[in-house]
C-alpha cells in the first residue's frame, strides 16, 4: 500500500524530486522556490518540454519561467503509460493570461492549484485522500478561481487519470468534487459549469488546476473522464484519430524547420504536421504522403477548406500524395531536387507491420538533400531497428543528434533527431 496524500504547495513553482522507501517505490518531495507574478499549470507533449517552453516565451514574452513537473516512472517501464504521462510546465507569468486564448504547442493551460504525491493505490484509501486532499484547498482554489471568473461559478471536477489504481477516474472525480464542493460556495454542475477543476493522476502523482479555457454552455476545452482536452483548427474537419496539432507544432521546432525549406512526412495521415508548418513558416514546400487513401482523402479535404480561407503563411503551400514509403525510394520532386528534412509520427500497434524499417531507411537516403534532416515519433519497440538501419547505410552517413522519451497519444515514444551526411 502507498503513502498518504502529502500536501504540495499551492501557487508556488515546485521542482519535483524522488525519494525512495524500500521495494523501489518512490515518493515525491517538492522543492519549492519563490513565487513571482500568477502562476500557471500548462499540459504538453512529454518528451518536447523545451520546444514548449521556447513557443510560449515567443508568445508571451521572456519575463515567463518555468519549472517542470516530472512525474515519476519508476518501476517496469510500460508501452502504453496513458493519457496522463504527459508534460507538466509550472510557468510564472507577471501578466494574467486571457482566457480561452490558444497558446502554441500547449494541449490546454489551467491555474495552478496545488499537486501532491504518493497517493494510494487501493480504492478506499485512494478515494479518501483525494477527497481529504480537495477539501483542503480553499485558498488554493479561490486564488486560480480568481484568474478565470469575477462572479460565483458554477464547476465541474474532471480527472485524467492512468496507473494500477483500483478506483476508476469516474470515482476519482466524485471525490474530487465532494471535497471541492464542501469548502467553496460553488455549485457543481456537469454539463453547463464555469470552472472545471482538473486533476491529471499519474500513478502516485496527482496535480490540480483550473481551466483556462472558455467553458460555459459550450464547453470548448472541455475535458472528459481520462482524456486531455481536444484541440481544433479551422481547417480540420473529422474527428478521425490524428496527431495533436500542438505536438506537430512542438516537432516542426523541434526539427528546426526553417522558412523556405522543402519538407516531407512520409506517413502523413490527414496532413497534420504539413498543414501546421504551411500556416506558421513562410515560402515553405511541404509535402504529405500516405499510403492510405482514406486518410489522403481527408487531407485533401482539410487542404482545400485551408487554401479557401487562405490559412497559409505567405509563400507557402501544400501538396498531398497518395504513396507508400517503399515507391519514395526511386522518386524525386519534378525539379529533381530533394527535402531539407523529413518529420513524421511513424505508425503505432498493428499498423506499425505495414512499415518495414529497412525500407524507411532508405527511403529517407533517397529522398533527402546532403545534410538533411529527420525527426521521428518512433515506437519504443522499433528505436533500435532504426538505429542499426542507418548505421548500415551505404549512401548516408548517418548522425543521431537527439534522442528523447516521450508520450504521444498515451503511447511510450522515442521522438528523434538524426542528419545525415554522403558518404
Amino acid at each position: 500500500m502507498r503513502g498518504r496524500l502529502r500536501l504540495a504547495l499551492s501557487a508556488v513553482a515546485v521542482a519535483w524530486t524522488c525519494r525512495g522507501f524500500g521495494r523501489g517505490f518512490a515518493a515525491l518531495s517538492l522543492r519549492p522556490t519563490p513565487r513571482r507574478g500568477h502562476l500557471y499549470w500548462l499540459l504538453c507533449t512529454r518528451g518536447l518540454e523545451a520546444e514548449a517552453e521556447d513557443l510560449v516565451r515567443q508568445v508571451l514574452g521572456h519575463d515567463v519561467s518555468f519549472q517542470r513537473l516530472a512525474s515519476s516512472f519508476g518501476g517496469t517501464e510500460r508501452i502504453s503509460e496513458g493519457h496522463a504521462a504527459v508534460g507538466q510546465l509550472l510557468m510564472s507569468s507577471p501578466k494574467p493570461l486571457s482566457v480561452g486564448v490558444e497558446i502554441p504547442g500547449i494541449i490546454q493551460s489551467y491555474a495552478f492549484v496545488a499537486a501532491a504525491s504518493g497517493l494510494s493505490d487501493e480504492k478506499a484509501e485512494g478515494l479518501k485522500e483525494l477527497q481529504d486532499f480537495s477539501s483542503g484547498l480553499r485558498e488554493a482554489l479561490q486564488t486560480a478561481a480568481q484568474l478565470i471568473v469575477d462572479a460565483e461559478p458554477t464547476f465541474r471536477a474532471s480527472v485524467v487519470r492512468d496507473g494500477e489504481h483500483c478506483f476508476s477516474s469516474e470515482e476519482a472525480m466524485k471525490a474530487i468534487g465532494r471535497g471541492v464542493g464542501s469548502i467553496m460556495p460553488w455549485k457543481a454542475n456537469m454539463t453547463c459549469y464555469d470552472l472545471e477543476v482538473l486533476a491529471v493522476i499519474h500513478r502516485s502523482n496527482v496535480t490540480f488546476g483550473i481551466s483556462c479555457a472558455t467553458l460555459g454552455t459550450s464547453r470548448l476545452g472541455a475535458t472528459k473522464p481520462a482524456r486531455l482536452p481536444r484541440e481544433k483548427r479551422p481547417w480540420h474537419l473529422t474527428d478521425a484519430r490524428h496527431l495533436r496539432f500542438s505536438t506537430a507544432r512542438l516537432m516542426l521546432h523541434f526539427a528546426q524547420l526553417r522558412p523556405g525549406e522543402q519538407m516531407l512526412d512520409l506517413c502523413g495521415g490527414m496532413g497534420t504536421i504539413a498543414m501546421e508548418a504551411a500556416q506558421h513558416w513562410a515560402n515553405l514546400r511541404a509535402v504529405s504522403s500516405d499510403v492510405s487513401a482514406k486518410a489522403c482523402k481527408l487531407a485533401d479535404e482539410n487542404l482545400k477548406v485551408a487554401e479557401r480561407e487562405d490559412l497559409f503563411a505567405a509563400g507557402s503551400e501544400v501538396k498531398i500524395l497518395r504513396r507508400s514509403v517503399a515507391e519514395w525510394i526511386d522518386f524525386s520532386l519534378a525539379d529533381g531536387s530533394c527535402f531539407d528534412v523529413v518529420i513524421s509520427e511513424l505508425p503505432f500497434g498493428v499498423t506499425i507491420r505495414m512499415l518495414d524499417i529497412r525500407i524507411l531507411v532508405q527511403a529517407l537516403d533517397a529522398v533527402l538533400k546532403p545534410q538533411g534532416r529527420v525527426a521521428l515519433i518512433c515506437p519504443k519497440a522499433q528505436t533500435s531497428d532504426l538505429q542499426a538501419a542507418m548505421l548500415k547505410s551505404s549512401s548516408r552517413h548517418w548522425r543521431l543528434n537527439t534522442l528523447r522519451h516521450g508520450n504521444v497519444g498515451g503511447v511510450s515514444v522515442d521522438i528523434i533527431l538524426a542528419s545525415a551526411n554522403s558518404w
